[in-house]
């Protein structure tokens, strides 16, 4: 066919709009075929993009400081502060007393206790030497102070307790009698145990019967059973029972903490005030306060009876002929009394807090005059050597932290102009749960510095340093040559006329692509394969991975 008339054919065709734009359509999807077959015959390269992002070679975190030595020191028994002889911020020595609690009671036995000492130990070298008239007249003496201060301790002593006692018990009926008449003047069920309890308690109070419902200004005014005991006593202290009288208190005492434990319980279905149950509680404390009296007295009386006895022994055992026998048992009897002694001073000891450490006073608690409770911190020293910090490091991060390694630590005090290394002394193995995340804590130990202090924020930075949204790329796709980096940058064949690719060295890859070494500055390398390009690449530069 000629070619002219071919033309001529086409020409009449393409005239026609329709045809006009069918053959554009199929124009464009003969390029996008011939284009992709055209890719598919290039070459392959596995690339990355160079992107923004964050870049860790170490580990930053915050810390406290501490010093090596911390002690926090409390009482092994409660009691009323004497003696605070140090300030916040004073220097100690180690041994040296920081607080002690009133000891005067302890130091009254421990008077009694080495009397009774010197008594056995006088009783004992009159045995080895034979009887004197000043020994004889030691032990009487001895003997003589033994029974005073029984007597003292029976008499004026017990009837404190006795009448301390019995008010505490009186004033929580009169608080059970008010709660009664306000809430349980009914035949309800915990009406009637509170009843009866109140009943058992006034009776062993005051010796009458039925006083279950009576009213506080009724049974206040009756002289009959304990409180007639209690009279007696006060009136004839000489005659008085101590030992079966504070036994009988203890009786009533329990009976009322009984009372009001029935009278509380019945407070929580009767829509009752706070301040009513409080005074339950406080009448029930001070309750329990004085049966702790009565049973310390108790225990007083039969260490004086037995320091009595002791004494009475030493003097008829001193005005009797000695013996191998009694030798033995003289010597027996020192050393019971210098236990005893020893107990006291044990006792004592307890009461009085000395310095562990060579340190400084970091902060008091309890004042003169004021209760310190067992085991509640009543003063704490800090050592006053090298500092430490104390820091949590998450578990996505340990496995980098080892001993050893060095830290930049700047104080939030001080700002992040002034810094010191510190280093890593230990790694805790088990896990600290922190608001569900494992951490462990790690020790750092800093420089000896004056301007570091306890309790200071620390920051700390570990091994190296982190950066955050900086430019990166997998560090696979670095070259070296002749010690200067490079990477390969992919890029549009018709970006080679960019000013950033002039005097570069260019290699054609296929007809759409050239490949352009182009050099680099590289800064930290992260532990996640990336490495931070400081100069030479743009952000969205594809490079080609080795």
């Amino acid at each position: 066919m000629n070619f002219s008339i071919i033309l001529t054919k086409i020409k009449t065709f393409l005239k026609r709009p329709k045809n006009l734009i069918f053959s554009i359509v199929g124009l464009v999807v003969l390029l996008i075929i011939v284009s992709s077959i055209a890719k598919k015959n290039g070459l392959e390269f596995e690339t990355a993009t160079a992107h923004i992002s964050d870049i860790q070679q170490e580990v930053s975190v915050t810390g406290r400081i501490k010093p090596t030595e911390q002690v926090s020191l409390a009482f092994e028994q409660s009691g009323k502060i004497s003696y605070v002889p140090v300030k916040i911020g004073q220097t100690v020595k180690a041994n040296q007393i920081l607080m002690s609690l009133d000891t005067s009671e302890l130091a009254a036995q421990s008077l009694s206790q080495s009397a009774a000492l010197r008594a056995t130990q006088a009783k004992l070298d009159q045995l080895i030497q034979g009887p004197r008239t000043e020994d004889l007249l030691i032990l009487q003496t001895n003997l003589d102070n033994a029974k005073i201060a029984l007597e003292e301790i029976k008499t004026k002593t017990t009837i404190d307790v006795l009448r301390n006692g019995f008010n505490a018990a009186v004033s929580s009926m009169v608080t059970v009698t008010d709660l009664q008449n306000k809430y349980f003047n009914n035949t309800q069920a915990e009406s009637i145990e509170i009843e009866y309890a109140k009943e058992k308690t006034i009776k062993e109070m005051y010796g009458e019967a039925n006083l279950g419902k009576t009213q506080s200004w009724y049974f206040l005014s009756l002289q009959g059973g304990f409180k007639k005991q209690l009279t007696n006593a006060e009136n004839n202290p000489e005659t008085i029972d101590a030992y079966n009288l504070l036994s009988n208190l203890r009786n009533i005492l329990s009976l009322a903490q009984n009372c009001l434990d029935k009278i509380y319980n019945g407070l929580i279905f009767v829509g009752s005030t706070d301040s009513e149950k409080t005074s339950i509680s406080n009448s029930r404390s001070s309750l329990s306060t004085q049966i702790t009296s009565i049973d310390t007295q108790k225990q007083s009386i039969i260490s004086n009876e037995n320091a009595v006895k002791n004494a009475q022994a030493q003097l008829d055992l001193k005005k009797s002929p000695a013996s191998n026998f009694d030798l033995e048992i003289t010597k027996s009897q020192v050393e019971q009394t210098q236990a005893g002694l020893k107990l006291i001073q044990a006792q004592i000891s307890k009461k009085i807090i000395r310095s562990p450490i060579d340190g400084i006073i970091s902060n008091i608690e309890g004042k003169v005059g004021e209760i310190s409770t067992i085991n509640s911190p009543a003063i704490s020293v800090i050592g006053t050597g090298l500092y430490e910090i104390e820091a949590n490091i998450a578990e996505a991060d340990i496995a980098k932290v080892k001993t050893e390694n060095s830290a930049r630590v700047t104080l939030d005090a001080y700002g992040q102009d002034i810094s010191w290394t510190a280093k890593v002394i230990q790694v805790y193995p088990a896990e600290n749960m922190i608001e569900g995340v494992a951490n462990y804590k790690t020790i750092l130990q800093l420089p000896n510095d004056e301007r570091i202090r306890s309790g200071m924020t620390a920051n700390l930075d570990i091994v190296s340093g982190e950066k955050r949204n900086t430019l990166v790329i997998p560090q696979r796709a670095v070259i070296r040559k002749d010690d200067q980096k490079f990477v390969r940058l992919l890029i549009e064949k018709t970006s080679e006329n960019d000013p950033r690719f002039a005097d570069l060295s260019k290699t054609t890859a296929d007809k759409q692509k050239t490949i352009i070494e182009i050099p680099i500055q590289t800064g930290l390398r992260g532990s996640d394969g990336n490495i931070e390009i400081i100069s030479g690449l743009q952000e969205n530069d594809i490079v080609i991975i080795k």
